[in-house]
């Protein structure tokens, strides 16, 4: 690293600072693929996701795993990312409905 310090005209302290950010992130897409692996794997018909609805399966691969709307459309079939989109934004108001406890009279 003391190379690439002089190289790039920049004290060793910026370097190894650079390089353990870049190996914090590179550990951080590693651990989400994993996560992803294993979310494929466990979406089989005998396996305990199926006690939640497809609505709410996509909301927590979006919300919880990081999913992107397409990435949900392949794992659970059903409609196009862009519908799949609209139903996690419905279950999201649900939800937020429901955190946000009984509407009070105005």
């Amino acid at each position: 690293m003391y190379d690439i310090a002089d190289d790039l005209g920049v004290d060793f302290s910026t370097v190894h600072s650079y390089f353990t950010r870049a190996v914090e992130r590179i550990n951080r897409i590693v651990r989400i693929l994993d996560t992803r692996e294993s979310v494929l794997k466990y979406t089989g018909k005998n396996s305990n996701i199926n006690r939640y609805t497809d609505d709410e399966k996509a909301f927590l691969l979006s919300h919880i795993f990081g999913f992107k709307t397409a990435e949900i459309a392949d794992v659970l079939g059903g409609p196009g990312p862009a519908r799949w989109k609209k139903r996690i934004i419905q279950k999201r108001r649900e939800i937020d409905d429901v955190l946000s406890g009984p509407a009070t009279s105005r």
